[in-house]
């Protein structure tokens, strides 16, 4: 009964000294049917389920009596089976001893499979059955599968078969995808295989550096960097890089860009412009967190940064009734009487209600 082999899941093909081969060889030699199933799943034909337990020895046996190789189950053939179980072995004495005719569609199709479950031994043999690496499916290939999936060790077999890690997916480019998912080992490989580390995502604009700013991961950003990332490198909606750590408060992340010398005093480019397109220290010296608008002076941003209208991080942090900000801006030689375009005081204006206090540490300075 070919049930009693499904119940030793764990017993392996080499062991020959399981009773289940000398039983299996008695009801060969009697002429038992190699191909007859159960009735329902799991009760599947004996080929198909030797297949799904990587047993090889019970499969060249069942094989060498004429099992049926395609007999299908809920799962598909024994060569699904193999794909979806991880084992090489099986798919190899399927492809390779049994000269099973496994066709480059065939095994173009299961390397996708393959490279979304990180089987690299499964797209070693696939590769060998001519398997294309370019082979789409729904807008993927076999790498975006492996990106997808973070399946590393497949990825790499498909790399040293020359599979391009630039190519663009559903997701947008390879590297973008695992930055936004801050797969740092994977990045660090296809920095490794050369992937353009600039590359933008067509509908966003966005870029690794960016993603990575948007996480907050310090070490990924650095590891862009090193690969000579562009710092000041955003997109159209997001502003820089630098402007969009400071917006959400990213401070990791703004820490390795000013290492990294990144343009503070950058704005979003005049045909993308949006009503927070603005240089980091605006937004700095309107937040309740003062260490932003910290390391941003130490980096030298210009404490007298001005916008169109004549208003400067001083007169944002005194309207706001920023205090802790407004006296780091006085202290890095912020300047309290520069006026906006119209004339009028930049720091004095009713309609924005700074208050005493701060209109005090105004006259004071």
């Amino acid at each position: 009964d070919h049930r009693d082999l499904h119940s030793f899941p764990t017993r392996r093909s080499s062991d020959l000294k399981s009773p289940i081969f000398a039983i299996l060889a008695v009801l060969l030699e009697a002429k038992a049917d190699p191909n007859q199933a159960g009735s329902e799943e799991p009760c599947a034909a004996p080929v198909l389920l030797a297949a799904r337990l990587g047993h090889t020895n019970v499969l060249r046996q069942l094989l060498e009596a004429r099992g049926n190789l395609q007999a299908a189950g809920g799962s598909g053939t024994a060569v699904n089976a193999a794909v979806a179980g991880n084992n090489a072995d099986v798919l190899r004495l399927v492809h390779e001893e049994l000269a099973l005719d496994l066709t480059p569609a065939a095994a173009s199709s299961l390397l996708l499979e393959a490279s979304a479950r990180n089987s690299p031994a499964i797209v070693d043999v696939l590769l060998e059955a001519k398997a294309s690496i370019s082979t789409v499916h729904n807008g993927v290939t076999a790498v975006g599968r492996a990106v997808e999936h973070n399946s590393l060790e497949a990825l790499k077999r498909l790399v040293e078969a020359r599979a391009d890690v630039n190519e663009t997916g559903n997701h947008g480019p390879a590297l973008l995808s695992l930055v936004r998912r801050s797969q740092l080992s994977t990045v660090r490989f296809l920095l490794d295989a050369r992937a353009r580390v600039d590359e933008a995502a067509p509908d966003s604009g966005e870029t690794a550096v960016m993603a990575a700013v948007e996480c907050n991961n310090a070490v990924l950003l650095k590891q862009l960097l090193r690969t000579r990332a562009d710092p000041n490198r955003g997109s159209p909606v997001k502003g820089s890089p630098a402007l969009h750590a400071t917006k959400n408060n990213h401070l990791g992340a703004l820490k390795v860009l000013l290492e990294a010398a990144a343009d503070v005093a950058q704005e979003a480019t005049s045909e993308h412009a949006t009503a927070d397109s603005c240089a980091p220290i605006f937004f700095a010296a309107q937040m309740d967190d003062e260490r932003a608008l910290s390391m941003l002076l130490q980096a030298r941003c210009g404490a007298n940064l001005m916008q169109e209208d004549g208003h400067t991080p001083v007169s944002i942090a005194a309207q706001g009734d920023h205090t802790s900000n407004l006296r780091l801006l006085l202290e890095a030689r912020g300047d309290p009487n520069l006026r906006l375009r119209s004339g009028a005081s930049s720091v004095a204006s009713p309609a924005k209600g700074s208050t005493i206090g701060n209109q005090a540490r105004l006259l004071d300075a």
